[in-house]
């Protein structure tokens, strides 16, 4: 997803946007992604991995 450089600061529905797609935006601040058109959010690959994976236990 292409980071939007040399363009003023654009938000959508609060959040900051730093990427965009034909379709999706991202904003960094809270690793979010929205869909352009209804502004439903998506689950980002790497919240739904840690959904699954157990914590790292740094005493092993």
């Amino acid at each position: 997803m292409p980071k939007l450089n040399n363009v003023k600061e654009k938000y959508v529905n609060g959040y900051q946007v730093d990427k965009e797609t034909e379709d999706v935006i991202y904003s960094d601040a809270k690793h979010l992604y929205l869909d352009k058109y209804d502004n439903k959010p998506y689950v980002s690959v790497t919240t739904l991995i840690h959904k699954y994976v157990n914590e790292f236990d740094s005493a092993f």
